[in-house]
């Protein structure tokens, strides 16, 4: 049930704030039979991932039968900028609620490295933490580029959230959450992150890129 996703009960206020009290609530009632639809159908899908991805699919789906791609839009391809969905309305909520979201995140990780020595202790343990976020056990394929003191980087080849989706026949939609990952990551206190591409905008690979700077708040 939508209304208890921890991740995306929020986007209800998104479809309100767009198209008015009653379109919201004849969207999201079609999103919400479409998601347990959806969550019948793949149960392959592990049931954590799931509850990030298949909302976003449903999302999706329902968004682009209602206000599909406008012609001149149809032939483009996800290798576009994030910020050119701006014709697009089901791209241009999805993307906006990605990057509510990882703003809502990064808010905590800011005041959390905050905390004197706290940033510090994140960045040594960076390499371990791009491992287990990265690796092969949480579902993603990684080249381990770099773990120095001055740059921890790595490539992901393949992403488990965009397999997913694109399974759902929703790829689209993970770039709300290359968005979300590109805010909540930024907001580290001491440390920059900078990401070019990603799986999800058609590139080979996620190029994620960490590095520790004092200066940086």
């Amino acid at each position: 049930m939508l209304s208890k996703n921890k991740y995306h009960k929020g986007f209800y206020q998104h479809l309100i704030a767009e198209f008015g009290q009653r379109e919201a609530d004849s969207l999201w009632q079609e999103m919400d039979a479409l998601n347990d639809e959806l969550m019948a159908a793949h149960p392959e899908i592990e049931p954590k991932r799931a509850d990030m991805v298949v909302p976003l699919a449903a999302f999706y789906k329902v968004l682009r039968k209602h206000y599909p791609k406008a012609e001149e839009k149809a032939e483009e391809t996800l290798t576009e900028s994030l910020a050119d969905f701006t014709d697009d309305v089901t791209m241009r909520l999805l993307i906006a609620y990605g990057t509510e979201y990882g703003n809502r995140i990064g808010n905590f990780l800011h005041g959390l490295t905050s905390i004197p020595g706290v940033s510090g202790l994140v960045w040594k343990k960076m390499p371990a933490i791009m491992h287990k976020m990265g690796g092969e056990e949480a579902g993603y394929k990684s080249e381990f580029l770099s773990e120095t003191d001055e740059l921890c980087a790595m490539n992901v080849l393949s992403c488990p959230l965009d397999e997913a989706l694109k399974s759902l026949d929703a790829e689209e939609a993970c770039l709300a959450i290359c968005a979300m990952d590109k805010v909540y990551l930024s907001r580290l206190k001491h440390i920059r992150y900078t990401r070019t591409t990603s799986v999800a905008e058609g590139a080979p690979y996620c190029d994620y890129r960490l590095k520790y700077d004092k200066t940086k708040r």
